[in-house]
C-alpha cells in the first residue's frame, strides 16, 4: 500500500449544515457532525483525546454508546497479562 502524501493544509472545511471540521490550533479540532459536536485534541505524545457531545445542533437522531468505566481495548489488554 502506497503511504499517503501530503498535498497541502487546510484548517476549515464545510461541506453542508451539517459537516463542518475547523481548526482551532495547532493540536485541536472542532467538528460538527449532524447533531453532534466533537472537539479532537492530539496530546504531544501522539494520543488522541475526543470529547462528543449530542443534541448540540439538532435533535439526537441515531445511537449514541456509552462510554464505559474501562474502554474494551484495556480490558483484553489487561487479561492477557
Amino acid at each position: 500500500m502506497d503511504s499517503e502524501k501530503n498535498e497541502g493544509v487546510f484548517d476549515e472545511l464545510v461541506v453542508d449544515h451539517w459537516l463542518h471540521l475547523e481548526q482551532l490550533d495547532e493540536r485541536e479540532w472542532w467538528m460538527r457532525v449532524g447533531d453532534a459536536r466533537l472537539l479532537v485534541r492530539v496530546e504531544s505524545s501522539g494520543d488522541v483525546r475526543v470529547d462528543g457531545e449530542r443534541g448540540c445542533y439538532a435533535p439526537i437522531l441515531g445511537i449514541t454508546t456509552q462510554e464505559l468505566s474501562v474502554p474494551s481495548h484495556r480490558k483484553v489488554e489487561d487479561e492477557s497479562r
